[in-house]
């Protein structure tokens, strides 16, 4: 099983309200009915987050590249449509954080509330607008691309 410094959650967080309220039988609204079990989620969407020196390196992951130094700044700057970098927020995050969107990878809600219930050393932080929605607007367009496959 891998392990990941960092992860982000991809979902949207009323999506994610709405499991937690039907996993639990809540109501969205006291003296409502309980939310209906077709708002649980399967899955929740995490992308991992790796010390960006790590991924100009090439050693955040088995097999991948270093950067040229001459092109580093196009991951840094966000020019590049696979990554995302966060900037340093001290004292949670005192390095920049580059988001590698070909590496998603999915857990089970209840999952990572046990995860998080049995690890309560693990920091647990939210990104504010206009950080999330960017870094989810890049998501979503990196992985709505339409590519054609190289000819060989």
């Amino acid at each position: 099983m891998a392990t990941y410094p960092w992860l982000v959650v991809l979902n949207q967080e009323c999506d994610l309200q709405f499991d937690h309220l039907a996993r639990n039988g809540l109501p969205l609204k006291e003296g409502r009915p309980p939310v209906s079990g077709d708002k649980r989620l399967r899955s929740i969407l995490l992308c991992p987050g790796f010390d960006a020196d790590h991924v100009l390196a090439g050693t955040y992951v088995d097999g991948a590249s270093r950067w040229p130094s001459k092109t580093s700044d196009i991951l840094l700057s966000n020019r590049d449509d696979r990554y995302h970098v966060l900037q340093p927020e001290p004292p949670l995050m005192e390095t920049k954080l580059a988001f590698d969107f070909k590496l998603i990878v999915t857990a089970t809600p209840s999952y990572l509330e046990q995860w998080l219930t049995n690890h309560p050393e693990s920091s647990v932080a939210a990104l504010e607008p206009p950080f999330r929605d960017r870094l989810i607007q890049r998501f979503v367009s990196y992985l709505g691309r339409i590519a054609e496959p190289e000819e060989m």
